[in-house]
């Protein structure tokens, strides 16, 4: 789809250049560094001229990677603490509106396989120093909202650099940038060819790195390609997205997206791991950067000094020095020297060991900094279960600052998918709460229905009555002038007013299943069935077949005095729930109509906007 390029004042756009070329030159010398992180845990830790040096001696230029191996354990241990998102209601009324929404926020995770985007984003924040995700929203042809979440590339991506806070909750400005072939940026923004034109010819001829440099704005030549900066920036409340070239603007909308409270939010979410006094964004790597440096510089001067030896002798001793030392490299090298003149070949034995001995040292205190081996359960001698599991969790102790870091990124990203939900998922849908064929359970979301239709099924899904139960209490509602036709909307993403916190838990596929491993393990751990505790968890519960398990706890109950008890004591209960369905049917039906009104004004500006996910496809 070709967009239409946008026109901006001047002024606008030479302060978005000069934000641009500001935060880029800001960065360098911390992108250089992270750049240098990221070697060494690839096990490229020498310098051309190191390397060359040690080619000269014919030593080899191998490297003891510890930084590898302990970045690697951090990142196995985030998998295995991978959570799903849950959402938590503010008052008890709200119990159903969060299971409803836990099952949708498990659903886009499942469906963008958010784990697996997390770990490389927690990659990220522990090599590079800070992690990125975009939660948007595309329109597909349908004309329908669906959540899209994406990852800038780590070294294209830019931020305020008087921005102090971890989170950059501080930041008024933040983008990324992509290489455009000109043909391609000239077929999506027909309108912006002189804008794209102007930038490549003003760019001066030469040959520049297929990356991102803030002194470089196009490559002309055979393939002319340019660089698109998209930019995040804040103007009072209210968040823009722009993209620019250094010659001209060719899209630029007000973001559409909004928070809890109705305001203007940056969809781009980011968390740095440390930050120095200078704002500079550093990871987990650059700790161990001085213990490696040692522990590699040592490695080599102790096989230099036990490869090569050092002679003393006077001048004349030898006729041929070159020859002389070649001879002591070889193990089984023959030296002649001349009566009469002194010479002997030091003994270096002593320095040797010390530098054994300090190579030793460096090596294992490397081996304590951050992750260990006690988080592999792999402690030194034989130590008994319960003392690797405190190594283990003494070890994850030094790690939990920058792992709470991440758990807080990955809540703040899932309290923007729900944002989005809220926002834009105002049509009719159903979404896939498991995959088990067994047992497939589906969710809806603003479902249309009637009141008796609804309470019918929360008799049989929830309170678990028969069919015969069920028809006898809803002819005596309608017998009261119950009016249980009144059409009602359930699910309302938009409606559900309540304070949804994102919690993480065990990784399961829904919220039921997590309920039942924890009655599983109380059983396990010695509860009986029938005691009168078990009951009182069951019945707090969400599980779907609740009151089968309870019937079994009080003895099988024989379908007559299932009803009798229903009728007598559960059914002011009901009878309660069912007011409350009538009462809220025309509160909901309102907002509902006022949702989809202003969801359809929203999906517009999304419409507009959709450049920001187009302009992925850029390299």
């Amino acid at each position: 789809m070709a967009k239409k390029a946008q026109m901006t004042d001047k002024e606008t756009l030479t302060r978005l250049v000069d934000w641009f070329e500001e935060a880029e030159e800001a960065s360098d010398d911390a992108r250089e560094l992270a750049f240098r992180d990221i070697d060494y845990y690839d096990g490229k830790q020498l310098t051309a001229e190191e390397a060359s040096a040690l080619k000269k001696r014919g030593q080899p230029d191998t490297t003891f990677n510890f930084i590898g191996g302990k970045i690697d354990v951090m990142l196995g241990l985030e998998i295995q603490q991978r959570s799903d998102p849950k959402a938590w209601p503010r008052t008890p009324d709200d119990a159903k509106a969060a299971e409803a929404a836990t099952d949708a926020l498990r659903f886009v995770e499942r469906k963008h396989d958010l784990d697996t985007l997390f770990s490389e984003s927690y990659e990220d924040l522990a090599k590079g120093g800070f992690e990125v995700i975009e939660v948007l929203v595309r329109n597909t042809k349908a004309d329908r909202a669906e959540i899209d979440l994406k990852q800038p590339k780590f070294d294209r991506v830019f931020y305020d650099p008087h921005s102090t806070r971890r989170d950059f909750s501080d930041a008024r400005y933040m983008g990324y940038v992509l290489w455009w072939d000109r043909d391609q940026a000239e077929k999506k923004w027909p309108d912006g060819a002189a804008i794209i034109a102007g930038t490549i010819s003003e760019t001066e001829t030469g040959d520049y790195d297929d990356k991102p440099s803030h002194k470089v704005w196009a490559k002309p030549g055979t393939r002319a390609r340019i660089r698109l900066v998209t930019m995040y920036w804040k103007d009072g409340d209210q968040w823009h997205m722009t993209k620019f070239t250094k010659q001209g603007v060719l899209e630029s909308d007000p973001v559409p997206y909004l928070d809890d409270e109705g305001l203007s939010v940056n969809p781009m979410i980011m968390q740095s791991a440390y930050v120095d006094r200078d704002n500079a964004r550093y990871g987990a790597v650059r700790r161990l950067i001085g213990p490696q440096d040692e522990e590699n510089k040592r490695r080599s001067k102790f096989l230099h000094m036990i490869t090569m030896r050092q002679t003393r002798a006077e001048k004349g001793a030898v006729d041929d020095v070159g020859e002389m030392k070649a001879q002591l490299a070889r193990p089984d090298g023959h030296i002649e020297t001349n009566p009469g003149f002194t010479f002997e070949i030091i003994d270096q034995s002593a320095q040797a060991s010390g530098q054994a001995s300090l190579m030793e040292y460096s090596a294992g205190r490397m081996d304590k900094i951050g992750a260990n081996t006690s988080l592999q359960g792999k402690p030194e001698g034989t130590p008994s279960g319960r003392a690797i599991i405190l190594a283990q969790q003494g070890g994850i102790a030094e790690l939990t600052p920058l792992s709470e870091r991440h758990r807080n990124f990955k809540a703040r990203v899932y309290r923007a998918v729900w944002q989005r939900i809220r926002q834009f998922w105002t049509e009719e849908r159903w979404v896939r709460v498991t995959d088990n064929e067994d047992n497939v359970r589906f969710t809806g979301f603003n479902r249309r229905t009637s009141v008796g239709a609804e309470f019918a099924r929360e008799l049989k899904e929830e309170e678990g009555l028969n069919l015969e139960q069920i028809e006898q209490i809803l002819g005596e509602a309608r017998a009261k002038g119950e009016n249980l036709d009144a059409p009602i909307t359930v699910n309302v993403p938009a409606a559900m007013d309540m304070d949804v916190m994102i919690e993480t838990a065990p990784e399961s596929i829904t919220l039921e299943q997590e309920q039942f491993s924890e009655l599983a393990k109380l059983l396990g751990s010695g509860l009986e069935l029938t005691d009168p505790r078990m009951k009182l968890l069951i019945t707090a519960s969400q599980l779907r077949n609740k009151r089968e398990l309870l019937d079994q706890i009080d003895g099988a109950s024989t379908p007559s005095e299932q009803q009798k008890v229903s009728g007598e004591i559960e059914l002011a209960t009901l009878k309660a729930q069912l007011d409350r369905l009538v009462a809220e049917t025309e509160r909901t039906a309102s907002e509902t109509e006022k949702n989809r009104a202003e969801g359809v004004k929203t999906l517009t500006q999304v419409d507009a906007m959709d450049g920001v996910l187009d302009g992925q496809v850029g390299v």
